[in-house]
């Protein structure tokens, strides 16, 4: 997330507490149809298409945004870029440190978001060896069914020539 980003999500931020304002709006300003929940067409009109990186705090699965689902999602870093914009300190340290908190949620995340993808190449990685180690058995057990059948067909065949050479030599007394 670049500063512009994290910028405007401390912004976003700034809107659902309800005492600063964001770019100028409210919440309310944004929420057209005064349902305390703002929808996507109102996120775009209101901050243009980065507005929908805002739709990632629908905690409900509605497909809206209320104050409440930006409060419970803020993080730490947010709160002190809201808390420095709202201070008017843009440039000044507490900005910087908000930027900086910012940066290593930032990685924080990457980090997780890594681990998570890490371990889940490795949990497909055994279920394939496992997969895969299922399917060498079972084609050895075919096999060796196979095997056994045909042992089995070949005695059968020979216990049937000496069934037959044991009745040729009654014929001869």
């Amino acid at each position: 997330m670049d500063y512009k980003k994290m910028a405007f999500a401390a912004v976003a931020a700034g809107l659902v507490a309800g005492a600063a304002q964001a770019q100028g709006k409210r919440f309310e300003d944004i929420d057209l149809d005064r349902n305390g929940r703002l929808d996507r067409a109102e996120l775009v009109r209101g901050f243009g298409q980065e507005g929908l990186s805002i739709i990632g705090r629908d905690q409900d699965g509605d497909g809206l945004i209320s104050k409440d689902e930006i409060r419970a999602t803020q993080t730490e870093g947010e709160r002190a870029m809201k808390q420095a914009a709202m201070r008017g300190e843009s440039g000044t340290p507490g900005a910087a440190q908000a930027a900086e908190i910012a940066e290593r949620e930032k990685d924080d995340r990457e980090e997780r978001e890594d681990r998570e993808r890490d371990d889940r190449e490795e949990r497909e990685d055994r279920e394939r060896d496992d997969r895969e180690e299922r399917e060498d058995r079972a084609e050895d057990d075919r096999e060796e069914r196979e095997d056994r059948a045909e042992d089995d067909r070949e005695d059968q065949s020979d216990r049937d020539e000496d069934d037959g050479d044991d009745d040729d030599s009654d014929d001869d007394d």
